[in-house]
Order: structure tokens, then sequence, then C-alpha cells
């Protein structure tokens, strides 16, 4: 084998190599983004639940001229909304700060 063809499968497997390297990395970044969505979804969609089950009961043991479960409802998308949004401003931080190291 001549010095051309070993320089040439050197240059092939490390192409190789780098384009392995960059399909896990780019599943794994797959993994990690659908991570932060379930996690953000779930943390808006609990407090909403929670909104929904307390306004029930409000509505059934302490009826008023407004639906406390559309109310609590708002309430807790807001709550939800707030509390996600400082969770990934956190997260982006620590990954950025990791990025940085």
């Amino acid at each position: 084998m001549s010095d051309f063809q070993r320089q040439l499968n050197k240059t092939a497997n490390q192409l190789i190599q780098k384009a392995n390297k960059r399909q896990r990395r780019s599943q794994i970044k797959i993994n990690y983004n659908v991570a932060i969505l379930s996690i953000y979804g779930w943390q808006i969609a609990i407090p909403v639940v929670l909104g929904i089950f307390i306004g029930c009961l409000l509505d059934k043991y302490h009826p008023t001229n407004f639906s406390w479960s559309f109310n609590l409802i708002i309430v807790g998308f807001v709550i939800g909304f707030i509390n996600a949004t400082i969770w990934l401003k956190k997260s982006y931080q620590l990954q950025k700060g990791k990025k940085n190291d």
C-alpha cells in the first residue's frame, strides 16, 4: 500500500469518526430538547389541573356569581408559566455556564 493510500484511508477514517460523533451529539441534543419540553409542559399542566380540581370543589361547596374553575384555571396557567419560565432560565444559565468552563 502506498503512502497516498494510507493517508487517504487515515483521512477517511477520521471523517467517519467525526461524522459519528456529530450524529451522537445531535441525538443527545434532540433527547435533551424533548426532555426540556416535557418538563416545561408538566410545569404548566400541574398547576392548571390543580386549579380545575380546586375550582370544581369551590363551585360545588361555595357557589358564587362567577366560576371558580375558570378563574383558577387561568391562575394555574399563569403560575405554571411563571414557574416554567424561571426554571427554563436557570437551566439555560447552567447550560451556558458548562459551555464556558
